[in-house]
């Protein structure tokens, strides 16, 4: 697996995702998933640049893949280590590089938030290690004034923070005048 590239990681993990309720690759489709969550933790570890080769794209469909393969319980404790890992990897950037959210697009925001709120309601004790994360993502959602987002990624990002009752009236507001 130290072959794969990023896009080759995201994009099993994704498929493996849409194909998770075929009864006869469950057991397979799950060791893959293992194998592939366990090189994402040892990248993130043991790299010169952590998560640095995975992009926003790569990030965003990792999480909304781990949302969707809910299913697979004997893994679940593993792939929440994931997500911590990937939402501490978007804090990171953004404090060492303010600009570095500017190449997530308006559907990774959207799905990220969407998918950190849907596994929070899943575990509530992953909130503390995500609401950093969200808290960015607030922020570039009001710098960019919903500019270039569609309506139903407005309607998973309220979806999501209602979900988390945050109460960001920035937000709310922002969300009204659309």
């Amino acid at each position: 697996l130290s072959d794969f590239d990023p896009q080759n990681i995201s994009n099993i993990v994704y498929v493996i995702s849409k194909y998770r309720f075929i009864k006869l690759i469950k057991p397979l489709s799950m060791q893959v998933i293992e194998m592939l969550v366990m090189e994402i933790i040892e990248r993130s570890r043991n790299y010169r640049n952590g998560l640095g080769d995975f992009n926003s794209q790569h990030l965003s469909n990792i999480v909304y893949s781990i949302v969707k393969l809910k299913s697979f319980k004997e893994i679940r404790l593993i792939m929440l280590e994931v997500v911590k890992i990937i939402a501490k990897e978007i804090v990171d950037r953004s404090n060492n590089d303010r600009n570095s959210l500017d190449r997530f697009n308006s559907q990774e925001i959207a799905n990220l938030v969407w998918s950190f709120s849907k596994l929070c309601l899943m575990n509530n004790k992953l909130f503390p290690f995500v609401k950093n994360a969200l808290k960015v993502f607030i922020e570039q959602i009001l710098t960019r004034k919903f500019v270039g987002f569609n309506s139903q990624e407005i309607s998973n990002i309220c979806w999501a923070f209602a979900n988390l009752n945050n109460k960001n009236k920035e937000l709310y507001l922002l969300v009204a005048t659309e």
